[in-house]
C-alpha cells in the first residue's frame, strides 16, 4: 500500500516566491530589474518580459 506524503515533507519541496505587491514596489522591482539586465547585458538584447521575469511579476504589469 502507498503511503502519502506528510503535509511536512511538501513544504520542503516548494519554496515561497517573494513577489513585489502594490504599484509602487511592483515600478520599484521592474526599476531595479531593468537597470540590472541593461548593464549587465545591454538595451539591445534585454526584452520587456525578461525584465519582468527578473523582477517577479507578471508582464502584463509592464505596462500599467
Amino acid at each position: 500500500m502507498a503511503t502519502r506524503p506528510h503535509a511536512d515533507s511538501l513544504q520542503s519541496v516548494t519554496t515561497p516566491v517573494n513577489r513585489p505587491t502594490g504599484r509602487d514596489e511592483v515600478v520599484e522591482a521592474l526599476l531595479d530589474a531593468a537597470d540590472r539586465l541593461f548593464s549587465s547585458h545591454g538595451p539591445a538584447d534585454v526584452s520587456l518580459r525578461g525584465i519582468a521575469r527578473e523582477a517577479n511579476v507578471n508582464h502584463g504589469l509592464v505596462h500599467r
